[in-house]
Formats: C-alpha cells, structure tokens, sequence
C-alpha cells in the first residue's frame, strides 16, 4: 500500500554507507517505522525535523509494518508540528523552550507562528519570551529553515534533492536568496537545459542578461567539457543561438559582449575561453617561462596543498589586470 505522509522525526539510526532507518509520527500522532535508501533521500535525518514522505508499507516477519520511502524530503513544520520540532530539534537545545513555552506560542499565534518566526519578528514573540530569547530563537529558526527551504525549492524545479547540500556548501547563508537573485548560479550544478527552463519559470526574461551571460558561459564549459578549451567565435555565436532557442546573431554578439564586459569569458584573439580555463592556461604558461628563464620561484606542486594559493594569485593578478575591485 502506497503511503504519503508529513513526519515529525523521533528516532534515526544512520546507514554505514548512507541512508537509514528511523521512526516519526505523522499528523494524526500514528508511529511510523521507515527504511529509506542513501538514493532516496539528501541525508539521514534529525530527531525534531519534518519531513515528507512518499513510498510503499510492507510487513516486515520480525519488525512489522514499515514504510519502504521513495521519496524523502525534507520541509518547513508548519501547524502544532511546530512544537515538537521546538522541543526535539538539537538546533534549539539550551533556549530554555520547553512544552509550556512552547505551547503558549502556538496558542497565541497559532498558524502564523511558523511566519512570525520566518519574518524575524521578535515583537510578536514577545508576549511569551524575552527579547534575547527571541533574538536567539530566531537566528535558529533560521539556520535549520534555509536547509529545508533549499530542498524545497530544487525539490520544486526538479533537481536532485541531494543538491542541497552542495548548494549551501558554496552559500551557507542566503543560499535560496542567491538562487532567486540569479537562478543560472545553478550552472555550477546542473547543465544548461534544466536550470534554464527553471529560470524562465521563474520569469526570466528570454533576452535578460543573467540569461545572456550565463549562456555564453554555459556554452564554453560545455566545450571545455569535450577538451576544447578555445572556442572560435562563430562557433560560439551559432550555439548560442541554438542553446537561447533564436536565431539572431546580433542578440548572440550581444551576448557576449556582456559576458566580455562582466570578465565571465575571455577573449584570446583568435577565439574565446570561460574565465577558469583562461586563468589556469595562464598561470601554468608564465609558471613554464620562469622555468625555461631558470628562475627560481616557490614550490608549485600542482597536487600539493599550495593550489588553492596558486589559483587564487592567478585570480588576484588578472583581476588587477582588468581593473576589477
């Protein structure tokens, strides 16, 4: 039988290799046993989170009745499922929100109090505690929604839910506030067909230039993909028109005039290059003068942890190059 269920979590045990099995209790306040593989949901979950549930209920011989998940994902409690992930979520241990607190902000906000606290608004909380316990458990409030606020938006535009956590890796603040700012960030995670068609739903414009930008640079890395590291300019221009769906080679110059402008590509003279590609030919280039010259420099053991510096130099001296703060 097919079940779907929201789930306050109470009980994990984490797989050795990903996935887990854990236990929660869904609206109604039924116990409910899950067993969940590491390709159906993001991460094993936490005593206190909501999650969403999608998958099949067998009768195990020794266990009994168990949900077999398929989808898992994890989301924003709203309702009095809020009190519970007050009282067991590890994120607002040491507040002092007890059951009593607890549910005195639910009788005097009610529905709204899973808004009160995604707005910040420490006035409204303050009938039931301080200002600093407010503050504090606003800032926690926080930090565990955005997770759950990332997956819901990958979870919504169709991409892996896994994601998530490579998204907040980059962004741990603000991550869903990125994404929205510039939803063709998610080229750093996903190809050019899917975060566009994501971005035009969101109402970006066919000819707006986050739009225009990005497919320069989505074009380049795809070649840079098949070992090209040089790409001609018709070469360009025609994928271009064929990846923004137009055929206008002025909208695709256009394209990449901005892209030049905003130094996301960089132009060779005999073609064109993403920017990471341009930095790193260049730096292994005047590292292979200096030697063939005999001058000594540092070590620079491309496998070595002196890397990160490396680039980051490169990066610094072309940026000073072009003037950019």
């Amino acid at each position: 039988m097919r079940i779907a269920a929201t789930v306050t979590i109470s009980t994990v045990y984490p797989g050795t290799s990903g996935g887990a099995i854990f236990f929660g209790r869904d609206e109604t306040g039924a116990p409910l046993r899950f067993v969940a593989n590491r390709d159906r949901i993001l991460r094993a979950p936490i005593a206190g989170e909501v999650w969403s549930i999608e998958g099949e209920r067998r009768h195990h011989p020794t266990y009994g009745d168990q949900v077999h998940v398929e989808h898992g994902s994890l989301v924003q409690p709203t309702g009095r499922l809020i009190i519970d992930f007050l009282l067991k979520h590890p994120a607002f241990d040491g507040l002092g929100i007890g059951k009593a607190k607890a549910t005195r902000l639910w009788t005097k906000l009610g529905s709204d109090l899973h808004i009160v606290l995604s707005q910040g608004d420490v006035e409204r909380l303050g009938d039931v505690l301080s200002v600093e316990s407010a503050q504090k458990l606003v800032e926690a409030w926080r930090a565990v929604a955005e997770e759950a606020s990332v997956v819901s938006f990958l979870d919504e535009h169709g991409f892996d839910i896994r994601l998530a956590n490579r998204v907040r890796k980059i962004w741990p603040e603000e991550a869903l506030t990125k994404l929205r700012e510039n939803p063709y960030r998610m080229l750093a995670f996903a190809d050019w067909e899917k975060v566009d068609r994501m971005s035009r739903s969101l109402g970006v414009a066919q000819d707006d230039p986050r739009r225009q930008v990005a497919a320069v640079e989505a074009y380049l890395y795809r070649r840079l993909d098949a070992k090209h590291t040089l790409t001609a300019p018709e070469m360009l221009l025609d994928g271009l028109c064929c990846a923004m769906g137009m055929r206008n080679l002025d909208v695709a110059r256009a394209a990449v005039d901005r892209a030049l402008r905003e130094h996301a590509i960089v132009d060779t003279g005999d073609g064109y290059q993403p920017l990471g590609a341009a930095v790193m030919e260049k730096a292994i280039a005047n590292r292979l003068r200096e030697l063939l010259a005999g001058l000594p420099g540092p070590e620079r053991n491309l496998f070595s942890i002196n890397l990160p510096s490396i680039i980051a130099e490169a990066i610094a001296a072309l940026r000073k190059a072009w003037g950019c703060n």
